[in-house]
């Protein structure tokens, strides 16, 4: 794919087919008389003739542009909310046996782990985006 910025920033790809046919219109022997070619290449070839011809380096962020910092706290939100809910689901039968009366120490003694663990979740500040510490999960396994 080749790409070229015109003034305002506007990228534009074309591929190694219509840069063919932009060469051949542009070769010195063309004759637009015995070889038909479409409209369109002429438009680009005028465009072309007005933009950049953008790097390798440059075609890379265009592709690939960095993560904003919008995004990195849209992420962190996002992962707090799964971790949130996870959490839940692991403990939810737990949460059940205790307001039962039939929960064992043991569990007790884990749901408080993940119990705690939540609530370092719920104290993260996602706007931190990139530069969130996670807390990590308890030892203790959610069954």
């Amino acid at each position: 794919m080749n790409y070229y910025k015109d003034k305002s920033g506007i990228v534009y790809a074309y591929d190694d087919e219509q840069m063919a046919v932009i060469d051949r219109i542009n070769a010195p022997d063309f004759d637009s008389e015995k070889e038909q070619v479409p409209d369109i290449f002429f438009e680009i070839d005028e465009k072309i003739k007005g933009m950049q011809k953008m790097t390798a380096k440059e075609v890379d962020a265009h592709i690939n542009p960095p993560v904003t910092k919008e995004q990195h706290i849209q992420q962190a939100e996002t992962k707090k909310q799964a971790l949130i809910a996870e959490a839940n689901q692991k403990t939810q039968m737990w949460q059940t046996q205790l307001i039962l009366g039939i929960i064992t120490e043991e569990d007790k003694a884990s749901l408080k782990e993940w119990m705690l663990h939540v609530q370092e979740v719920q104290a993260v500040d996602p706007s931190l985006g990139a530069d969130v510490v996670w807390p990590t999960p308890p030892a203790s396994p959610a069954r």
